[in-house]
């Protein structure tokens, strides 16, 4: 990961380069490679120990809905709208196709959802067709399912795969092992589930002058904190009709106080379940340790939340701000990597920046992501219990996961190339958001017999002005019941 950094500014130097000489903004498509290219970037990573060969067969893998879309994992005709991304995936899918001689199947199962799809992974499974291979999934519900009824099979088991190699995340996979086991997979072929924080340059540069060094150099430095954030948030609010009506206003921070707000628990390290000293697995959030952090962590968005300098909507199912950060009247918004593109589309200088940390106690100068950690939401790669061909399937993970680095870079150079990578300090950034994805137990696994839920989403609940209880009171309704799920769930398994 740490020469991510290195390639991406060349590839900026050369962007620029031709931007110059061809005198347009045109974006170029990627040439394929070319057949003998299949060791293109073996002196980046180290080849993968396997050997060329041709298995005339097929790999066939299931992407579950909310993750990131299809078209990251799967390249045809239909999907190809010939975007540098498209391009690259496409490349990447060819080169294991030229390697392994092994043909891309997407499955697809009509009217199923993201906690509906397991069944048809267990009649796949029962029925021992060989239809599926793999998938991706989501982080809700069947997840759990997947894994207490014995349908995917620990990563460990798999033949070609090498899980010390740095294109697998094993840091990030040793958050969800169980028992031993690696149920799901992380990989450089996941990019697109993580949540960031932009901020508009040009409000930053407008209100933000007086600052005694930059908003990246607070991230080195440890400086990037909560309290830092609402400090800044303060310095846009400008009633511009002065009829107290948000329609035209600006304001310092906006959200949909939602999903993407489970972020700041991971980056405040507040795990929603964690492990006790006997080994099992309980709610974490009634823990002295950590309540404390927690309770004050509802009180800080509480606070935000009915400050004249923050805009939150508080929509039912999640959704989008209604000032984000694309109006170019909020200076700081929560982002998903998925829908950063979609920034290009209009004139606006935006930059990045991680989660904050809870306050300077959590920063680490010696490593190289100064103690932050960002929430990673999903996009999990799982095997079968029953496939045709595991030697097919895990050779065929590898070579993908080897191939993602380009697929990666080229989606960050895409869409910083544009906005944000004319600064070396927002791809440095990037590099520190990537490397310090996490994620926790109860973050992943649902469905264990309590309301896993609600106690994940703690924060949009409690921080909504029509909330009335308190952090204990919402808990002790909860905790007994998921500390019996986990305790049910982890029986089960070997």
């Amino acid at each position: 990961m740490k020469k991510f950094l290195i390639y991406l500014l060349v590839g900026i130097m050369l962007l620029s380069t031709l931007s110059v000489l061809v005198g347009c903004e045109e974006e170029e498509s990627p040439v394929i490679d070319n057949e003998d290219d299949d060791e293109v970037v073996a002196d980046d990573y180290g080849f993968p120990d396997i050997e060329r060969k041709d298995y005339s067969d097929e790999f066939n893998f299931y992407v579950g809905p909310s993750n990131g879309g299809v078209r990251l994992w799967y390249m045809d005709s239909d999907l190809n709208r010939g975007s540098a991304m498209d391009e690259a995936v496409y490349q990447r899918q060819e080169r294991v196709r030229r390697y392994l001689g092994v043909e891309f199947v997407n499955v697809t199962y009509p009217d199923v959802y993201y906690n509906t799809y397991h069944t048809n992974i267990q009649s796949a499974v029962q029925n021992m067709d060989g239809t599926v291979d793999a998938l991706v999934t989501h982080v809700h519900g069947s997840v759990s399912n997947l894994i207490s009824e014995n349908l995917i099979m620990d990563f460990n088991e798999l033949q070609g795969i090498d899980l010390d190699k740095e294109y697998w995340h094993k840091d990030f996979m040793d958050t969800l092992e169980l028992n031993g086991n690696y149920f799901l997979g992380h990989s450089d072929y996941n990019i697109m589930m993580t949540y960031i924080l932009g901020f508009n340059k040009e409000l930053l540069d407008q209100y933000g002058g007086a600052l005694e060094k930059s908003i990246y150099d607070m991230v080195r430095e440890g400086d990037w904190t909560l309290n830092t954030l609402m400090e800044l948030s303060k310095l846009v609010a400008i009633d511009v009709t002065g009829n107290g009506k948000s329609d035209d206003d600006y304001f310092g921070f906006t959200a949909a106080p939602f999903i993407k707000f489970n972020g700041f628990l991971t980056s405040c390290d507040i795990p929603m379940v964690a492990q006790t000293e006997s080994g099992a697995y309980e709610v974490a959030l009634t823990r002295s340790e950590y309540f404390a952090k927690a309770d004050s962590l509802v009180e800080f968005f509480r606070e935000l939340g009915n400050a004249n300098y923050t805009h939150f909507i508080y929509p039912a199912g999640g959704g989008e701000p209604s000032v984000p950060l694309s109006s170019g009247r909020t200076l700081i918004s929560v982002l998903d990597t998925i829908n950063m593109e979609n920034l290009l589309n209009y004139d606006l200088e935006f930059g990045v920046l991680p989660y904050p940390l809870y306050d300077k106690n959590q920063y680490d100068p010696e490593s190289d992501t100064y103690g932050y950690k960002m929430l990673q939401w999903g996009g999990y790669l799982a095997v079968l219990s029953y496939m045709k061909d595991p030697v097919l399937t895990g050779e065929t993970l590898e070579m993908l996961a080897y191939y993602s680095e380009n697929v990666k870079i080229t989606y960050y150079e895409k869409v910083l190339g544009k906005r944000v990578a004319d600064m070396p300090d927002d791809a440095a950034m990037f590099d520190i958001i990537w490397n310090s994805l996490s994620t926790d137990m109860g973050q992943t696994f649902y469905n264990l017999g309590g309301d896993e839920t609600g106690v994940c989403y703690v924060l949009p609940q409690l921080m909504n002005p029509e909330a009335t209880q308190n952090l204990s009171s919402f808990l002790k309704k909860k905790e007994s019941a998921i500390n019996l799920g986990f305790k049910k769930f982890l029986d089960n398994i070997d």
